[in-house]
């Protein structure tokens, strides 16, 4: 039976997703003793869960593909119109009164 930081360290995994694990029931065979986790040392590394199909990350770059092109838009385009609209104001008399 192994520590959860000795499984960390062979799954190349923080000690906390490994206590995860423990506590979610993904490890088959470990036990609490105490206030911490023994875990078999046969026992396989769980599948983590929080991407399973790649989709998170290929909307992720598609994400970062739009956001970089819209800052380039907004570079080139907006803030150009942006500072003559600034300059503009400073020049114009106020007709509000």
């Amino acid at each position: 039976m192994k520590t959860c930081k000795e499984m960390a360290s062979i799954w190349n995994v923080t000690e906390r997703t490994v206590t995860n694990f423990c506590k979610n029931g993904k490890i088959s065979g470990a036990v609490k003793e105490g206030k911490s986790w023994k875990i078999p040392d046969d026992v396989r590394k769980p599948d983590d869960g929080r991407i399973s199909s790649g989709k998170l990350s290929a909307a992720y770059g598609k994400n970062c593909i739009e956001h970089s092109a819209l800052l380039f838009v907004s570079s080139v385009f907006i803030s150009p119109i942006a500072q003559f609209i600034q300059h503009a104001d400073q020049r114009m008399p106020s007709f509000r009164e």
